[in-house]
């Protein structure tokens, strides 16, 4: 049963395998340059929402000028507008920044998984890293049955592979 199970395995990693390399994405698509992108996305997102924090403070600092009538009530309306259309900027570009990160890190995400699919495309027997590489867990049921948890289960799920 051993060899068996052994067969059958290297048959489901191989044509999971055949299935998302033959997806036509290259694995050399994500270069250095979409690394160092996803790093610069990430400062500026880090300084927009120091500044929609800054604008936070602001809005509250004018509210008690407002309250201690340091100011008055059409200084601060002029104020809590303009804060506020500053605030709608930043947060507009916030999302977007947000957005492109998000797209660039699902990029090498898939990326990786292809990876090393594409290091195991030609394997003609089970090894015990193809294993480790592939499979998250295997349970064994006494009436033979047999049941695989795939470490790339979500990858695979997300593809339609599984």
């Amino acid at each position: 049963m051993e060899t068996a199970f052994s067969d059958i395995l290297l048959a489901i990693i191989n044509k999971q395998v055949s299935m998302v390399l033959r997806d036509g994405r290259n694995p050399s698509e994500f270069t250095l340059t979409n690394h160092e992108r996803i790093q610069s996305l990430q400062k500026e997102i880090q300084l927009r929402q120091q500044e929609i924090e800054k604008f936070r403070v602001a809005r509250k600092n004018a509210f008690e000028e407002y309250c201690f009538e340091h100011i008055s009530k059409e200084q601060y309306a002029a104020m809590l507008e303009a804060n506020t259309q500053q605030m709608n900027l930043i947060s507009e570009k916030l999302k977007e920044l947000q957005t492109e990160c998000s797209l660039l890190t699902e990029d090498k995400q898939e990326t990786e998984y292809q990876q090393v699919h594409q290091k195991y495309e030609f394997a003609d027997q089970l090894t015990k890293d193809m294993v480790l590489a592939f499979v998250k867990e295997i349970s064994v049921f006494e009436d033979e049955r047999f049941e695989i948890v795939w470490n790339y289960e979500d990858y695979y799920k997300m593809t339609d592979l599984l």
